[in-house]
């Protein structure tokens, strides 16, 4: 008796092996797609984590502007009706402020704007929302954003926030 393989037998075994290096080979496609998601996905939450905690960090630190150098009416903070953009006086007694232009998320001092998010992020809604109207409460800001990533299928992410001022400044 002849012992080898026929061509039936070698055929099979090729196709076999074929079917299985194309699966893994798909298998492998789709795991390197969801890492990309997952990489864009924490690209956009580290862009926004950085831009949240400045501007809280900075509204948190405002003072009150008594001698009415950047804001009228000697109060905290001044929203525009819009309520795209806030001014207030930061702690170093510098007038600042937090816009939206041109889908990103600028904070300007001295005449100087600079942006608060990368490129490849937009910034597509910017809301500010204040309290302090009464004087025997303790000012408090809310904010609201909305991001997106520039890619062609964007991720969103959608935060809102509520900070007050650290320093008491009742009557």
């Amino acid at each position: 008796m002849n012992k080898g393989i026929t061509l039936i037998e070698l055929l099979l075994s090729v196709g076999l092996f074929s079917i299985v290096i194309i699966s893994f080979l798909q298998l492998f496609g789709s795991a390197f797609k969801e890492q990309r998601k997952i990489l864009i996905k924490n690209a956009l939450l580290n862009n926004a984590s950085y831009a949240i905690e400045y501007m809280a960090r900075a509204l948190r630190m405002a003072q009150k502007d008594e001698n009415e150098t950047c804001i009228s009416g000697g109060s905290n903070y001044e929203i525009t009706p819009s309520a795209e953009e806030i001014k207030f006086l930061n702690y170093k007694g510098e007038c600042q402020k937090f816009l939206l232009s041109n889908d990103s998320l600028k904070v300007a001092k001295s005449s100087a704007e600079m942006d608060l998010t990368s490129s490849a992020l937009k910034v597509k809604k910017l809301k500010f929302i204040g309290s302090d109207s009464n004087p025997n409460e303790q000012p408090k800001i809310t904010f609201a954003l909305e991001f997106e990533t520039i890619e062609t299928k964007p991720q969103k992410l959608n935060i809102q926030t509520t900070v007050s001022q650290r320093n008491l400044d009742l009557p």
